[in-house]
């Protein structure tokens, strides 16, 4: 989740939004919901993303638009491996906690 640009993306290419996956009577709140309203969370906002990568000291707009290039890269080469329902279910899952938690605070 440091790279909610990358997840947004990822979810984005494969369409996430237009798959329906069921989940258990133990999912949270968030995870309940549909990719749509997931990725309408302000954690996904455009201008949410830059704090969370002080970690890797960019120092520049070209060192921003690298690390863009490599999330595009990524998004591309990997999309057959998000297509399987089982890791779907697993990334809202995932998402869904995360998001959960950061609206307890």
């Amino acid at each position: 989740m440091l790279y909610p640009k990358l997840m947004r993306e990822i979810c984005t290419v494969n369409e996430f939004q237009k798959v329906s996956v069921s989940h258990s009577s133990l999912t949270l709140a968030w995870q309940k919901k549909n990719f749509k309203d997931i990725l309408a969370h302000p954690f996904f906002a455009e201008d949410n993303t830059m704090p969370l990568y002080s970690f890797l000291q960019l120092e520049s707009e070209d060192d921003i638009k690298g690390l863009n290039k490599i999330f595009d890269i990524y998004v591309e080469r990997t999309k057959i491996a998000w297509k399987n329902n089982n890791v779907i279910l697993w990334v809202k899952a995932a998402i869904g906690f995360v998001l959960t938690k950061i609206d307890e605070k």
